[in-house]
């Protein structure tokens, strides 16, 4: 992948949820289309057959120089995310997961507003926006449809 997006990944991550730089050594990101996948392997080329996945989806391209997280590139990242990051109980996740935005009054962490990882019980569990105190969801409908029915069957 072009060097410059890489530093542009690498810096976007830094600054929007304080990962740290010498977090991504050993790790190898790769552009296919507008995703951005993140994965170990040594070499992407020498994998043989039919490839469904290069890794981890990180991020999409959304035009140039804006990025979106994936909710499963935030949950790979969920130890080093220091900032950023929506804690959310149980009543306020399953009334967000239905409604897809809520208002929050009180934000325990400091956030910004523009892309959060969105967290319950401490791990995250995927990406939400954030605008002037509505925190709107951006997670896949699968696995928005996934959390709702864990959390409709009594967890």
């Amino acid at each position: 992948m072009d060097s410059g997006i890489e530093e542009k990944v690498v810096n976007f991550f830094l600054l929007t949820f304080k990962v740290r730089r010498d977090f991504w050594k050993g790790l190898n990101l790769v552009l296919r289309g507008k995703i951005i996948w993140i994965n170990s392997f040594s070499d992407v080329n020498t994998l043989k057959g039919k490839v469904i996945s290069l890794g981890i989806p990180l991020m999409r391209i959304i035009r140039e120089d804006v990025f979106k997280p994936t909710s499963w590139g935030l949950i790979f990242l969920d130890r080093e995310i220091k900032k950023n990051r929506v804690e959310l109980d149980k009543i306020t996740l399953k009334e967000f997961l239905e409604r897809g935005k809520i208002k929050l009054n009180q934000i325990k962490e400091e956030c910004e507003d523009g892309f959060v990882a969105i967290s319950f019980e401490g791990k995250i569990i995927g990406c939400g926006v954030l605008k002037n105190n509505i925190l709107y969801q951006k997670l896949p409908n699968a696995r928005r449809k996934e959390l709702l029915e864990i959390l409709n069957k009594g967890y």
